[in-house]
């Protein structure tokens, strides 16, 4: 994905959010439910152009009657690693990265500090583990 393709217009930062969302792939018939306002060709572009980004990929096929089927889509990306791609597409060098960390902290404590200081906690574990597996 390149520094181009990071950017969502408001429509398809829509539907990422939709997929983000959904435990599952979802078809276009299972997204008008959800944009109710949006056309079927509508949530195709939009799809397509997600597609051609690399933040979708098809990934599979679901039954929509007795003789259609629809494709399934799915995220490439969480949206986490998007918001970190996107940090870093502004210039924020890897030294920003703890400071940037510690701002959405303290943006998204609100009042239960103990708790985001414990998710913190198991994310530096998570990367501890995974560096030692990585040498």
């Amino acid at each position: 994905m390149s520094k181009s393709n990071l950017s969502l217009t408001a429509r398809e930062s829509q539907a990422m959010d939709l997929l983000w969302d959904a435990d599952r792939p979802l078809s276009i018939p299972d997204m008008m439910e959800q944009l109710k306002d949006w056309k079927e060709g509508y949530i195709y572009l939009v799809m397509s152009s997600l597609e051609k980004k690399g933040f979708v990929h098809v990934a599979g096929f679901d039954r929509t009657s007795s003789k259609k089927y629809s494709r399934t889509f799915a995220p490439t990306i969480s949206k986490e690693e998007y918001a970190a791609r996107l940090a870093m597409s502004m210039n924020f060098g890897r030294d920003s990265v703890p400071r940037i960390a510690l701002a959405m902290a303290r943006e998204s404590a609100g009042g239960d500090i103990d708790q985001t200081i414990a998710e913190l906690e198991e994310i530096i574990q998570e990367l501890k583990t995974q560096q030692n597996q990585e040498r």
